[in-house]
């Protein structure tokens, strides 16, 4: 039976890639909507994801991050400062006289960090350590910096409800994560080993049910027109960007693990965007949302194509730029 699971789980993350963007057009065609209690499926299905990501991190690993936190600070200022940047000029470029979708594209761009980071870090054999504290410190600090954002990029302020992110973060990211490494701190590597066969693979599920659910409730009404796929190409190339930018950003720093590279890719790619429609269809107009929408259908397929490529590399202890 474990063997099984064992298995099944190599299966599912070989063709993660392949599994995910075949969901994408699965929510689009066949959509589940109104499903009783779907946040807090999606709330305990995040927390999942980050307990089962985080095992086989110790929790000296995180302190020790903890006590330097200099490369997450870093990576923060990619997020918000290169991030809404590229969103800056990707609008600007593509569409000069459509404010909608150059300001979709700055919200988009300006968000804090996916949960989904820390799972697709662990995924790739990245530093979850690493990960796990930059969503933290990127949650503690939005109340700081996305105000900053949106007022430097669009000129508005707008007041959110700080408090009820930041718990969400917490109950969705940090605290099952502390947790995972606390187990696998006080469980015998045997038991801890056993305890993530069974996990891995549930974890996985629960990512591709959760992103079903998103994309049925985001797509329902999108409709193929050389319009909306000329902004889904130019969403394409936002989302690529934000991986690369945290590839290329990593990578000029010298000294930087391989591990600590792949943190920092999927910390700049992958964004809450489901945060970013909320406040899209909440304090501007609502033409604002339709490129956030078609970026919730883009980030994880892009995802599972990236990790793919990370785990097809000969030595994944090596320096990528030296």
């Amino acid at each position: 039976m474990k063997n099984t699971i064992a298995q099944l789980n190599k299966v599912i993350g070989h063709y993660m890639a392949q599994i995910i963007l075949g969901m994408v057009f699965v929510a689009y065609f066949f959509p589940l909507f109104d499903l009783p209690g779907q946040g807090t499926i999606i709330v305990i299905g995040f927390a999942i994801l980050s307990f089962t990501s985080s095992l086989g991190t110790t929790i000296s690993d995180f302190i020790n991050r903890l006590k330097n936190p200099w490369l997450s600070v870093y990576l923060l200022l990619l997020v918000h400062v290169m991030c809404p940047f590229v969103a800056f000029l990707l609008g600007h470029i593509f569409y000069p006289q459509d404010q909608a979708v150059r300001l979709g594209l700055l919200i988009s761009g300006s968000v804090p960090m996916a949960t989904t980071s820390l799972m697709w870090t662990a995924l790739s054999k990245g530093s979850v350590s690493l990960a796990v504290l930059t969503v933290s410190i990127g949650a503690l600090i939005s109340p700081i910096v996305l105000p900053l954002c949106f007022f430097v990029t669009v000129g508005k302020t707008v007041a959110l409800d700080y408090v009820s992110i930041i718990l969400q973060m917490l109950v969705m990211a940090t605290i099952p994560s502390l947790l995972g490494m606390l187990f696998t701190k006080f469980v015998s590597e045997t038991n801890c080993d056993e305890v993530a066969t069974y996990l891995n693979p549930l974890s996985k599920f629960v990512l591709i049910f959760i992103m079903y659910l998103n994309i049925s409730t985001c797509l329902h009404d999108f409709k193929p027109s050389f319009t909306t796929i000329k902004l889904l190409f130019v969403v394409f190339i936002f989302v690529s960007v934000n991986y690369l930018v945290g590839y290329v950003g990593i990578s000029i720093l010298q000294g930087k693990t391989f591990q600590e590279r792949i943190a920092g890719v999927f910390c700049c790619g992958l964004r809450n965007n489901g945060f970013a429609m909320l406040i899209a269809i909440t304090y501007f107009e609502s033409a604002a949302a339709i490129p956030i929408v078609l970026a919730v259908a883009a980030q994880q397929p892009i995802a599972g194509v990236v990790s793919n490529l990370i785990l097809r590399h000969p030595d994944k202890n090596a320096y990528l730029l030296d």
